[in-house]
């Protein structure tokens, strides 16, 4: 616990977390408020930079919304094919996955956690 705050390690990196989010919203509005601003000026060539920050922002921040559904559903297939999700989340990486298929062999229980240990890592 923090005396001097009076909050604790958990509250202070969720505090964080929220800093940096707003961080990067408070980044996406500048961009596009310029982007806006210099849409009407003759400089086309500082607009159309912006827009390409902007566009990278935004897509940073659908990306990261997209990779706790990958990982749930790479988690959901490591129940039923280990070595399937493994190959997925390594892009095939021949040792990790033949490893895999042997632990799969050995009696699915191993290679079910090696693959849940692989997927989560990877990811």
């Amino acid at each position: 616990m923090n005396e001097k705050n009076g909050i604790n390690r958990e509250e202070s990196v969720s505090i964080q977390r929220f800093e940096e989010n707003e961080v990067k919203n408070e980044t996406v509005k500048s961009t596009f408020e310029t982007v806006k601003s210099t849409s009407n000026l003759k400089n086309k060539s500082t607009s159309f930079s912006n827009y390409k920050t902007l566009k990278k922002v935004v897509k940073h921040k659908k990306s990261n919304q997209k990779d706790d559904s990958e990982l749930i559903l790479l988690i959901i297939l490591c129940f039923f094919i280990p070595p399937i999700a493994v190959g997925i989340a390594t892009d095939w990486d021949l040792q990790t996955v033949l490893l895999n298929v042997l632990l799969t062999f050995l009696c699915f229980v191993p290679g079910l956690i090696h693959g849940i240990i692989v997927v989560t890592d990877n990811r």
